[in-house]
């Protein structure tokens, strides 16, 4: 605490070094905070819990209009029908429903609940344009895998692509 000398009265300033992912004791009898679904305080910082459960939910994209090339995903000339697919870390890969003829997909596509650790292990995705039956996909984003951070997690959102399309993930614990 701090003591004015003139007027003998103390007050105590609350210590919470690690802003708003900080917890624990304040020094003064509060707290600094609690930690969301998902965390744990430890120490004085919220930390993952690594075998929560995640929801990943496959929201929006950007796909370009046209291949690398420059041609049109779809003979004569037609926009992408694209599907995501994720693989996250030992699970089987989940992919979306195609969405017809658009640039601008949304998806809103939950997957399988992962816990964090599968999660921080990195997801595999690609990025497909569905063609029609008897002739195959179009690749949009080849396989690749890309690390997800705990700050990702912190935040709720993720991003993943390659040049010719991206798309958007929410996470939220279980």
């Amino acid at each position: 605490g701090r003591c004015n000398t003139t007027t003998g009265m103390c007050e105590c300033k609350p210590d919470c070094p690690n802003g708003d992912i900080g917890c624990g004791d304040d020094g003064c009898g509060g707290t600094c905070g609690q930690c969301t679904t998902g965390f744990q305080c430890g120490g004085d910082v919220c930390s993952i819990v690594m075998n929560d459960p995640w929801v990943v939910t496959i929201t929006t994209g950007t796909i370009q209009d046209k291949t690398l090339m420059g041609d049109a995903w779809d003979f004569p000339g037609g926009l992408p029908d694209p599907i995501v697919c994720l693989t996250i870390h030992a699970h089987a890969e989940v992919c979306t429903p195609s969405k017809a003829d658009t640039v601008m997909p949304t998806w809103n596509f939950e997957l399988p609940a992962a816990t964090a650790a599968d999660l921080l292990a990195g997801i595999q995705f690609r990025i497909l344009d569905e063609d029609s039956i008897g002739n195959p996909n179009d690749v949009i984003c080849n396989p690749s895998t890309q690390s997800v951070q705990v700050s990702d997690l912190r935040s709720k959102t993720w991003m993943a692509g390659c040049v010719s399309g991206k798309f958007n993930v929410t996470f939220a614990p279980k």
